[in-house]
């Protein structure tokens, strides 16, 4: 097993923790939130880190298998996507219709999951997936 893949699956299983942690501080707000915008973005934010999560374990199946570089590239990509919007667009947006001060509560995480998603990209360059 080559260190590429070794350490896109460590990332891989590293996102499982942390986002079942951010779920549960969403689903957690969920249960006390009063306005429907914020319980709106908490149930999209809850659906799309289960997606995330689902996608993870999938690419973490798939790294290493040469017949199947273009679907794990597709999953990579779509991984992005969702995790975009899902950190960046729907999770501010919480914290702006919450209240909360996204600049110390939300961008710590972006900045971590950023980390995580570059350590995947440069490991899927080297196995000439991307």
């Amino acid at each position: 097993m080559t260190k590429a893949k070794q350490v896109f699956q460590g990332v891989a299983i590293g996102f499982q923790p942390l986002y079942f942690l951010m779920l549960l501080m969403y689903y957690d707000q969920l249960l006390t939130e009063e306005n429907a915008l914020a319980i709106a973005l908490d149930i999209g934010i809850c659906i799309l880190g289960i997606v995330f999560m689902f996608m993870q374990l999938m690419m973490f199946r798939l790294v290493g298998d040469v017949e199947r570089k273009k679907q794990l590239r597709s999953y990579f990509l779509v991984g992005l996507a969702i995790w975009f919007m899902l950190e960046v667009v729907l999770s501010y947006w919480w914290c702006f219709v919450t209240g909360h001060d996204p600049l110390i509560e939300h961008t710590p995480f972006v900045l971590l999951f950023l980390g995580f998603n570059y350590a995947q990209y440069r490991c899927l360059k080297k196995l000439d997936v991307i």
